[in-house]
């Protein structure tokens, strides 16, 4: 209950700062700033210069964890271009440290959900893209402190890499602990990114995708798993290790057990985003899933509707092999998620395959020749013929959503559509929030295909 209170209280005194016209130095906004470990070190940047003190060394107490919170969620209502750039200052070394931050033992730290490294990289990850996105000045600070952050994951993974690469088969505690821990930094990052990426532009977006895709690269997605067996078979009674087996035991509570396909499916959402926002703009992709904003426009939808902008054709190109790529993994891995994964383990593989075919249609409406309609087709009529597959709930919306999407794109596909669609009504049964995606999708599926025949 005091944890809860006093977040309440530091956060109304950070709402309050935000638009408190006080000189910065005895604003309220200011003194929180101060009860952090980079408060000294923020203003060293302001004046132009740098530390070398490590932010992610000195262990975060539950009250910096607190302020800091408090702080990311005011950022977007920061009215003063002073105060803005001084909070930018204020979290970047939170920023480019998540990967190796530490924790003052607490049992405080216990009601951060679902983890204290994740909730920290997403809040100060969002704070700063909403700075950047809100004062042009500080985009590329903003710009160069993402990129730190992936350096210094990148420079992580390859320490822990590199010895296995020689040949080495031991994957000791703290090797498996370092390795967790930028799981749990990147899962935090991928959700702020995809949440705000029209930060960036068209190429910033396409740049910043590979880079993570190079990141959870196949041997990197090996070793976490490795990782998180060996803390799970782990009988080390240190208390950090007992923590992390809480903390895996908890994300499985959770259904998102960690792991590589939480990796993949939280990657592939920042594609779903990246391609959406060739479509449409951020703030209706804010208020709206994108197959919603499709349908509703759908009377409007033709392949070649979005052919105007040619320049993102190589970008296109990439996210759709990216998506593909998605969709041949789970096809490859589905008989053992079918047999022998636990149901959060088929919601996630599921949840991937889901993203991934958004992903490929809005690559398909943005341009044929780099992502078939005939392809995506397939693999939806492959889908909707799996009685497991469809009893997701997850994915069978998105397939029935998008069977009706292709009616509208490509009209040599509704003869097909019409033939499938119904035999997966009488065949199944459908549960009722596919029922509820149906009585959507079908209307406009099965008016279009009468125009069509």
């Amino acid at each position: 209950m005091s944890y809860d209170i006093r977040a309440r209280a530091l956060q109304k005194i950070a709402s309050l700062s935000a638009t408190a016209p006080s000189p910065l130095d005895r604003s309220d906004l200011d003194r929180l700033c101060r009860a952090c470990h980079t408060g000294a070190k923020s203003r060293e940047y302001t004046n132009g210069a740098g530390s070398t003190t490590s932010v992610g060394k000195i262990p975060m107490t539950i009250r910096e964890f607190e302020v800091l919170l408090a702080l990311c969620k005011t950022s977007p209502n920061i009215q003063s271009a002073q105060s803005a750039q001084r909070l930018s200052y204020q979290l970047k070394p939170y920023m480019q440290e998540a990967p190796f931050q530490t924790f003052v033992p607490s049992p405080f730290f216990r009601k951060v959900d679902p983890s204290p490294t994740e909730v920290l990289t997403f809040h100060v990850t969002g704070a700063l893209l909403a700075l950047g996105l809100n004062y042009t000045d500080l985009q590329d600070g903003v710009s160069d402190c993402i990129s730190g952050f992936l350096q210094t994951c990148s420079k992580v993974t390859d320490g822990v890499l590199a010895p296995r690469l020689g040949g080495g088969d031991n994957f000791h505690l703290s090797d498996a602990i370092r390795t967790a821990t930028v799981v749990l930094a990147l899962l935090g990052f991928m959700d702020a990114v995809s949440a705000q990426a029209d930060f960036w532009r068209p190429a910033g977006r396409l740049h910043l995708a590979e880079k993570i895709r190079t990141l959870i690269s196949e041997p990197f997605l090996v070793a976490v798993e490795t990782a998180l067996s060996t803390i799970r078979n782990s009988e080390s009674q240190d208390r950090e290790v007992k923590e992390w087996r809480r903390l895996i035991r908890h994300y499985a509570y959770l259904d998102r057990p960690l792991g590589a396909m939480l990796l993949q499916r939280t990657f592939m959402w920042l594609v779903v985003s990246s391609t959406s926002l060739m479509i449409a703009d951020g703030p209706a992709l804010r208020d709206n899933h994108i197959l919603d904003l499709l349908m509703a426009d759908s009377e409007n939808l033709a392949l070649g509707s979005f052919k105007h902008r040619e320049e993102d054709f190589s970008s296109i190109e990439v996210y759709a092999a990216l998506a593909t790529e998605q969709i041949n993994s789970v096809e490859a891995d589905s008989d053992f998620v079918v047999r022998i994964g636990t149901s959060s383990q088929q919601t996630l593989a599921y949840g991937v395959k889901s993203a991934a075919l958004i992903a490929y249609l809005n690559c398909s409406l943005l341009n044929e020749d780099a992502a078939d309609v005939e392809t995506l087709l397939t693999w939806l009529q492959e889908t909707l013929e799996d009685p497991f597959q469809m009893a997701d709930d997850t994915l069978a919306p998105v397939v029935l959503k998008s069977l009706a999407l292709v009616c509208q794109i490509s009209p040599s596909s509704a003869s097909a559509v019409s033939r499938i669609l119904p035999r997966f009504l009488v065949q199944s049964a459908p549960t009722e929030p596919q029922l509820g995606s149906h009585r959507r999708a079908w209307p406009l599926c099965s008016n279009y295909c009468q125009r069509m025949l």
